[in-house]
């Protein structure tokens, strides 16, 4: 409940200082109006999904930069992590595939390698 508080708290200063969050209350329920949010994690999310066109591949691709929310010390991250680094992993390596003949192979090979070495 603090953390609530502390998030109700920290939205109303954003409000007094003129920046509104879109927030939805239904019922007892309290959510954010995505319709109104842009993130890049929701982004990558989409393009992944629809891997099969090199456009999205790149997009997506471009829009990983490191592991997810680096250097918070949060364990429930470290799922989510692993996840996006090998959804990029698998992105980058549709991207070589389709990339092979063009000039721009060399940029994602590069990538892969930094995201897959140890």
């Amino acid at each position: 409940m603090y953390c609530l508080y502390k998030t109700l708290e920290w939205f109303k200063n954003l409000r007094q200082q003129g920046i509104d969050i879109p927030l939805i209350t239904q019922r007892g329920t309290l959510g954010l109006d995505t319709s109104q949010v842009y993130s890049d994690l929701w982004e990558f999310e989409l393009l992944y999904h629809k891997r099969s066109e090199i456009e999205n591949c790149q997009r997506a691709a471009d829009l990983y930069v490191g592991p997810l929310l680096a250097g918070a010390p949060y364990d429930w991250i470290s799922p989510l992590e692993a996840h996006y680094e090998l959804a990029c992993a698998e992105l980058l390596e549709t991207l070589v595939q389709q990339c092979k003949e063009t000039s721009q192979l060399n940029i994602y090979q590069k990538k892969l390698k930094i995201i897959t070495e140890p």
